[in-house]
């Protein structure tokens, strides 16, 4: 969230004293991609975007979209998700997820800036959605009591909500990239992505929690047509 803040900051500074550009793709209101993200798992998403022009050139742009993510990943290590647990290590507590699948449908924050003709620098993060995935088993591991320790089921988290990191709910992706317009209509983009997903546990375990969360940066590529 601090980067994402601080690109905002640098993005702000600079679209008034950006030249002005021909207009090509980046200047079309209405974008639609699809992106793959691997590493710590697979990720695939497809997006809706639409933004509005900020500043005398327009080379400042703003939006809200749609995105929809599906994950996938072997052996993955969740920790307690709620934040007076994930900020004390004494206090974390472990699900390990032999295949974790999970999906949602999150509404995106965007912003982008062009540094030339066909280059432009971007951020988009998904601030509230709705998590969905089948139920799966998970081996708990309590960092103080042993009792719950063992085989757990769990779901996926079924809402998403941005509110800052360890406060966050449910499963979030958010992009950091770098894009080029290939033709008028045609971009690509590289990136990384960070993503969380999270875990809700079928009854209360440890510490009386449910809730337990994975992080994960990704490289990414995709392609976009406006």
């Amino acid at each position: 969230m601090r980067q994402l803040i601080t690109l905002l900051i640098i993005f702000l500074y600079l679209a008034p004293n950006a030249n002005a550009q021909d207009d090509n793709g980046f200047g079309i209101n209405h974008e639609f991609g699809v992106s793959a993200a691997v590493g710590g798992g697979f990720l695939a998403s497809a997006n809706w975007n639409h933004f509005y022009g900020i500043g005398k050139n327009k080379n400042f742009r703003i939006g809200y979209g749609l995105r929809f993510n599906s994950y996938t990943g072997k052996n993955r290590l969740y920790t307690s998700a709620p934040l007076k647990l994930a900020t004390d290590e004494t206090l974390v507590d472990t699900l390990t997820v032999g295949s974790a699948r999970m999906s949602n449908v999150a509404a995106t924050f965007n912003a982008k800036m062009r540094f030339a003709q066909k280059v432009e620098i971007g951020v988009n993060i998904d601030v509230l959605g709705i998590g969905f995935g089948k139920e799966t088993e998970g081996e708990f591991v309590s960092s103080e009591n042993d009792e719950f320790n063992g085989t757990q089921t769990a779901k996926p988290t079924s809402v998403s909500l941005l509110l800052g990191g360890d406060n966050d709910r449910g499963m979030l992706s958010s992009e950091i990239y770098v894009g080029y317009w290939i033709t008028e209509k045609l971009n690509a983009r590289l990136g990384l992505n960070y993503l969380f997903t999270e875990y809700t546990t079928s009854e209360k375990l440890a510490q009386d929690n449910a809730r337990f969360r994975n992080k994960v940066a990704m490289p990414f590529i995709a392609i976009g047509f406006s």
